[in-house]
């Protein structure tokens, strides 16, 4: 009857012996994963479990649904909820992020199913909860996913008849004002240790009441660690480019490893996987928490914003992003000083930060933008100072319109600091802005993230993300939503967009990489692309510590192919061949993804059964 009861019957589904054994071992701490919009549907796919609907329920769910809070303490619940749907198959349960009242999403006809959602999850509180579970899956085969919030772009923190393990509620924090890592012979430092289930904001709310700072991402529901420590989930920030990426900082590990091991990993303890989990991302373990070296407190420093006063067409966008490429370099390092990081949108704006000018000299750095904003774009120019990291993200960071609970695509490429010198050719500066003008009126969203370490530089040797991040300049990248009623050929032609116009960035920067976190789920030459010349490396110590390829995930080190069954729901979506030659509008996603990872001089491993989408 395999690892679930048989849910023929009536009623609701039941543990088998073995997962009753597990659960008593973990306190009753073990759950069936029921999709979080369940209770609004009186039609499902879960047979024994369509008993769930309920109206009261339902109205909790629907009031709650666009919450972050509620949704990143929700396990079946994820911010990007296009990783809970079977993208080959379509199968979903979602409301309309956009009116989650909207009742056309959740009535008859419409039907819950589980979509890529795991079967159970484990509440984890320990590191025995861990090893337990990883010795269950290993004696029974059951597929394991890690999840923490839900953010995952590419399906990973999911994962159809799974077992997940859900990290969210280890949030253990402390301060040590002179941390030395264990068995290491070093001075002290200061540092935080954080559980892996700790929030971005809560995290910039704690070192603010220690007098230091700790720079993280744009989003404060992202908890900083990640599941598998997702090479820091959002390891970047506006102060990147003046204090290096978040995996930089990085002073060690408490993990647990596939055979069950607690582990301490730094750089003088196990320095294999310190070095697998400073970049590398999933599939090497399971981590606990995270002791990162916190920076003084930033007191005083100035933040410019600009801000257009209507939509921007394309020729005001073309002449704005004319400005920013032929400055970024300057702004980004020269003499040393001139440090500025931050966030650019082409449709709104930019936020730039530097921590090491003063009011002063940022007014003079700044005259030519601002003369260019004010007269030129007829819109607003804004120079102010902050005395704390903190009060910059609350003012400027989190504050966001983007979407909560809506499913997404993206796709990107990072470009590197050599296309914006003066070596670089104009055509190539114009095939840039060009790209970026065009994608902003194809794409919800487009960023232009100047967040690499460029000033920052190489780092201690010890990191694995790609080396294209130290050469970076800028991370690019293109963001679609869908809605609840999008059909999977509507979503294939979505993540047909993205992949042409990421192939018009491959073409500008073809030695680049890709930011693995922010990437596309269909990204080709994957390896190539996330890690660079570290992928042998990497690959070596994911045999080491999982030769059994229990922590498998899509596309991460060591990924064998979409044709492992744990993946059936992240194969590219199925659209009608039958219209194939008849439709103009007709397109191969799966030839298209072929042709630009064999472009990238990638090649199947002989003697593999690859997939058009596989091929490395």
């Amino acid at each position: 009857m395999g690892l679930l009861s048989s849910r023929l019957s009536l009623g609701p589904p039941r543990l088998t012996p073995s997962l009753e054994v597990l659960n008593a071992t973990l306190g009753g701490r073990v759950h069936f994963v029921v999709p979080y919009a369940h209770p609004c549907f009186s039609l499902g796919s879960r047979t024994g479990a369509d008993s769930l609907y309920n109206n009261h329920t339902c109205a909790h769910v629907v009031e709650q649904y666009t919450n972050r809070d509620s949704v990143v303490d929700a396990f079946s619940a994820y911010l990007n909820s296009g990783g809970t749907i079977c993208l080959a198959s379509g199968e979903q349960c979602l409301l309309d992020a956009y009116a989650p009242n909207n009742s056309k999403a959740f009535l008859p006809p419409r039907k819950c199913q589980q979509g890529n959602l795991p079967s159970l999850y484990v509440d984890v509180r320990g590191a025995a909860d861990v090893s337990a579970a990883f010795g269950f899956v290993r004696r029974t085969k059951m597929p394991v996913s890690i999840k923490n919030t839900g953010h995952d772009y590419l399906s990973r923190s999911a994962g159809a008849r799974s077992l997940s393990l859900w990290m969210h509620n280890l949030r253990d924090l402390s301060f040590d004002a002179a941390f030395i890592p264990s068995g290491c012979d070093q001075p002290g430092l200061p540092a935080i240790t954080f559980g892996t289930g700790v929030l971005t904001g809560t995290l910039n709310a704690f070192a603010h009441a220690h007098n230091v700072t700790m720079p993280g991402g744009a989003d404060s529901s992202v908890a900083l660690g990640g599941g598998y420590l997702l090479v820091i989930l959002r390891s970047l920030s506006a102060f990147s480019n003046a204090f290096g990426l978040a995996v930089d900082r990085v002073l060690q590990f408490q993990v647990v490893t596939p055979d069950g091991v607690h582990r301490t990993v730094n750089a003088c303890s196990h320095p294999d996987l310190f070095f697998a989990l400073r970049g590398g991302g999933s599939g090497f373990c399971a981590v606990l928490n995270v002791t990162m070296k916190a920076l003084p407190k930033l007191d005083s420093f100035p933040v410019v914003v600009t801000a257009f006063k209507e939509k921007p067409n394309a020729a005001t966008q073309t002449k704005y992003i004319d400005f920013l490429i032929d400055n970024a370099l300057t702004l980004a390092s020269k003499g040393g000083l001139l440090r500025w990081g931050g966030y650019i949108e082409p449709s709104l704006g930019l936020t730039f930060v530097n921590p090491f000018v003063s009011m002063e000299e940022a007014e003079g750095t700044m005259t030519d933008l601002k003369q260019l904003v004010e007269t030129e774009l007829n819109s607003t120019f804004i120079l102010q100072r902050e005395t704390s990291y903190l009060s910059f993200y609350d003012h400027f960071v989190e504050p966001t319109t983007l979407p909560n609970h809506a499913p997404s695509a993206l796709a990107s490429r990072l470009i590197p600091a050599s296309l914006f010198n003066d070596d670089a050719t104009t055509a190539t500066r114009s095939a840039l802005r060009d790209a970026i003008v065009a994608a902003a009126q194809r794409h919800d969203i487009t960023f232009l993230f100047a967040v690499a370490p460029h000033f920052f530089g190489k780092g201690d040797g010890q990191t694995s993300i790609t080396p294209a991040w130290r050469d970076a300049l800028w991370h690019v990248f293109y963001i679609d939503y869908w809605t609840f009623d999008t059909t999977p050929a509507q979503r294939a032609r979505i993540y047909q967009r993205l992949e042409e116009d990421a192939q018009v960035l491959r073409r500008i920067a073809p030695d680049s990489g890709v930011y693995w976190n922010e990437a596309s789920v269909f990204e080709p030459d994957h390896a190539r692309a996330f890690w660079g010349s570290n992928y042998e490396r990497l690959l070596a110590i994911k045999q080491k510590y999982d030769p059994d390829h229990l922590l498998d995930c899509w596309k991460c080190v060591g990924w064998r192919g979409a044709s492992d069954p744990r993946f059936k729901c992240q194969q590219p979506p199925r659209v009608d061949e039958s219209k194939a030659g008849s439709d103009p509008g007709y397109f191969d996603l799966n030839m298209m993804i072929m042709q630009a990872t064999l472009g990238a001089g990638a090649q199947a491993t002989s003697g593999e059964t690859c997939q058009p989408w596989e091929r490395e």
